[in-house]
Order: C-alpha cells, then sequence, then structure tokens
C-alpha cells in the first residue's frame, strides 16, 4: 500500500529526536521477548540472515530479503524459493522461547528442503539501521509503508508490506525492513533492486579488440568483431560478481 506513511521522509532542517527514539528503545525492551508497543502489543520482531547455495553448481548464494526466486551468479541457473520455503524459513521464530532467546540474541540453524540447504541466523530483534546500528523509529513505519525509513547517520532503511505472493502463503508477516524490493521486469519475472558497477574493458584474446563486460554479460563471451568466444577469467568475473556476505534484514510479525 503506497501512501501509507506521509512522514517517512524527514522534512529539510529537521532536528532528529534522540529522546523520542530512546523512550521507542525503552519500551521495546520493556515489552520483551521482541514484542515493540509502536507497531502493537502483540506484533512481533525478528532478524534473519539466509544463505543457500545453488542445487546445480554448488555455488554460495545470499538472500537479502524475500523472493520468489534467485540467479545464481557463477552459473546464471534460476531457482525458485517459493512462499512455503519462506514460511518455513521464519518458523524457526516460534523456537526462540524455547531457546531462551532474548533481544539482540541470534541462534544458527539449518533447513534442508530436498536438494537444497538452508543456513539460517535468527533471532528477535527490533530493526536497526545497516550503516549505525540505531533503532529504527518504527513510529514513521506503520504496516502497509512502502518507502524509506531515515536515520539520524544520513542514511536510511528501505521497508515495505509483504508482496502479495508471501502474504498469501503466511498471512502473519506485516512488515519487511532491511530487504531489497523486488521489481517487476517487463517479462513480468521478479528482479531484485540492487546497484550496478560500471562496465569494465577486456581484450579479446584473438583480435586484441576492445570488449565491454557488464554484471549481465555471459561467463562465455563472445567478441562482436571476430566472433571468437572467451572464458572470462576468475577475476574479472569476481570483479562484476563480488563474494557477498549474508546481509541481516527484520520481518515484523503479527
Amino acid at each position: 500500500m503506497r501512501g501509507a506513511s506521509s512522514d517517512v521522509s524527514m522534512p529539510a532542517g529537521t532536528v532528529p529526536d534522540h529522546d523520542h527514539r530512546n523512550r521507542i528503545v525503552r519500551a521495546a525492551r520493556a515489552a520483551g521477548g521482541g514484542r515493540c508497543a509502536t507497531i502493537g502489543r502483540m506484533a512481533s520482531f525478528f532478524v534473519f540472515k539466509i544463505r543457500t547455495s545453488c542445487t546445480e553448481c554448488g555455488e554460495g548464494i545470499v538472500l537479502e530479503g524475500p523472493q520468489p526466486q534467485v540467479t545464481c551468479e557463477s552459473c546464471q541457473s534460476v531457482l525458485p524459493v517459493p512462499g512455503q520455503d519462506w514460511k518455513t524459513l521464519f518458523s524457526f521464530r516460534e523456537s526462540a522461547g524455547r531457546f531462551g532467546l532474548a533481544e539482540g540474541q541470534t541462534r544458527g540453524s539449518s533447513l534442508s528442503q530436498g536438494e537444497r540447504r538452508f543456513l539460517v541466523s535468527w533471532g528477535p530483534q527490533r530493526p536497526v539501521c545497516a550503516a549505525c546500528g540505531a533503532p529504527v523509529p518504527l513510529d514513521r513505519a506503520p504496516p502497509g509503508t512502502d518507502g524509506d525509513v531515515p536515520c539520524a547517520c544520513g542514511q536510511s532503511t528501505p521497508t515495505f508490506p509483504p508482496p502479495a505472493w508471501l502474504a498469501m502463503e503466511d498471512p502473519s508477516i506485516m512488515q519487511i525492513f532491511g530487504a531489497p524490493r523486488v521489481a517487476r521486469s517487463d517479462s513480468g519475472s521478479p528482479q531484485v533492486e540492487q546497484g550496478v558497477l560500471r562496465p569494465v574493458s577486456f581484450a579479446c584474446p584473438d583480435c586484441g579488440a576492445n570488449l565491454k563486460v557488464t554484471q549481465e554479460s555471459a561467463r562465455v563471451l563472445r567478441c562482436a568483431y571476430c566472433q571468437a568466444d572467451s572464458f572470462l577469467p576468475d577475476a574479472l568475473w569476481r570483479a562484476l560478481h563480488p563474494v557477498r556476505k549474508r546481509t541481516p534484514f527484520h520481518v515484523v510479525f503479527r
């Protein structure tokens, strides 16, 4: 739901109210167990970091947030991650009480689904700014907000409601923080919004022509001049597809 929160963007000249932020933190801690009074006393919030591997080539894949499919950066295979898998991954939160996890504590778990294995770090934690670690002011992002929540450090945290395909599978999800948005391409397939690296020059081994290589280029590149095929070296491929660590994202549940 766009436009659900009119104060997501901080007006020019606004001075951050640190006392107000501290009151939010104290209220959240007093509620305990990952509860957040600003969204609702029955709401809970958890942090997740998830990694899996490609079933075709075995390369590691970082899941930065809910998405219905992911592309392996090594072999370009497209792997589905259906809503049922996400629901099962998020169900680890139901064991927080059994393991005695308090606010900010995480636990490592694993999940095997057929050929695929997921490595999950999870625990009760309210959303925090990825740049400075300050709590995200949840009063500026009620459920349904689709935008960026500014932080006093100058950075912002993206937030959006669960997409329809995920909400249908797990209606307990209220809001997502810190994950990249999943857009739709012209073909209708999901595309994760990510930063784009600049093209890199590569000399054709056969004719010496200067070829421009981008993140979208195939690992086997055909020269536009002599039509020779070249296998891009590991150093160049890694520069365009750097190995990524797991990054945390937060989910608010009913």
